[in-house]
């Protein structure tokens, strides 16, 4: 005869006269053990399977588009138009209209400290501003020489921009009339509104490529690195993959917790609002290179420890295991069980 058991989560198994695999107690009992069990035709089982067993670390997070930050338009004149929250700025892009006349955003890691136009000294601001004309077809059609100096031919390309992008002519770019960005970006908020200021434009923008924030706790930091692969369980219990982009500096709250800001880029848009709570799930290896068996197949023996029900052919038998690490519905098993022998899932 054999009882089953369920007690604290695990599958107890007593064995009586009929039972066979384990010693319980007498010599008789013994030699019962000695024998193998008829294996039923109809026995759910699983393979013993050679793995690295994995966990998953829950991290709150949100979906967003990373920190946002101000685009600033130093032109002085009246707002007569401005972008729109969630459009994507590049390099040729109209940012904003200043007194009827368009901003352009031009990619550049220098932003305009001064005019450029011809008398102006060398610079690297030049340089910048004759490799995105080059970039743009300009510097060949003009012949211009891309290096630091402003030349005629500068003059000329220059122009010919301007007049393509619907600004004024004249050759010189004023101080405001471009505004160089790193890489294109995505408008966040827009505080101002036509007819105000420029300085009342309040325009912020954010990276284009969605991501999922995370506020990481310092006591966690070891868990995540840059490019590390984690998935991202939506509310409805759909997932995505992602990596892990940047990690920034430690944030102290109002509360005195310190965190640090992790962006996760997904794979795929998230169709859910900014601002949604999200599950980041980070894979952490207890285990390497370990035979291991459903945790469902695992018993938890009347008189102490634990065994696996082996099936041998037409029987079945008992065969005691050690235990070890646990991860997403396995166990590490050591014991006198080969890798693909099957076992039973009671």
């Amino acid at each position: 005869m054999r009882r089953w058991i369920l007690a604290t989560g695990v599958v107890t198994v007593v064995v009586g006269a009929a039972a066979a695999g384990v010693v319980v107690g007498s010599d008789s009992d013994a030699d019962e053990a000695a024998a193998d069990t008829p294996a039923p035709t109809d026995l759910s089982v699983a393979p013993v399977t050679r793995r690295n067993l994995v966990r998953n670390e829950e991290l709150n997070g949100t979906v967003g588009y990373g920190t946002a930050t101000p685009l600033a338009i130093s032109l002085t004149g009246t707002l007569t138009a401005l972008p729109e929250p969630g459009q994507v700025i590049d390099g040729g892009a109209v940012i904003a209209e200043v007194d009827g006349q368009p901003v352009i955003a031009l990619v550049g890691n220098i932003p305009m400290w001064r005019d450029l136009g011809p008398g102006i000294d060398d610079g690297d601001d030049v340089l910048q501003l004759e490799t995105v004309l080059a970039s743009l077809g300009y510097a060949q059609q003009f012949d211009v020489t891309v290096d630091t100096d402003w030349t005629d031919a500068t003059t000329r390309a220059v122009k010919a921009f301007q007049e393509a992008h619907g600004q004024k002519d004249d050759g010189t770019i004023t101080r405001g009339e471009i505004v160089f960005i790193e890489r294109p970006v995505r408008v966040e908020s827009v505080d101002g509104v036509p007819g105000q200021a420029t300085t009342e434009a309040g325009i912020k923008v954010t990276d284009p490529d969605q991501v999922v924030r995370v506020n990481l706790k310092l006591a966690d930091a070891t868990l995540i690195a840059p490019g590390d692969n984690v998935t991202v369980e939506l509310p409805d219990g759909s997932t995505v993959t992602g990596t892990v982009g940047s990690i920034g500096a430690a944030v102290t709250d109002a509360n005195g917790s310190t965190t640090l800001p992790v962006d996760v880029v997904v794979a795929e848009p998230i169709d859910l609002p900014n601002g949604t709570p999200v599950d980041v799930l980070v894979g952490i290896v207890a285990a390497e290179n370990v035979l291991t068996v459903p945790v469902a197949a695992v018993l938890a023996l009347a008189e102490g420890g634990y065994a696996v029900e082996v099936r041998d052919g037409a029987t079945t038998r008992l065969a005691g295991v050690d235990l070890g690490s646990f991860a997403n519905g396995f166990v590490e098993i050591t014991g006198d069980i080969a890798e693909g022998a099957e076992v039973v899932i009671p």
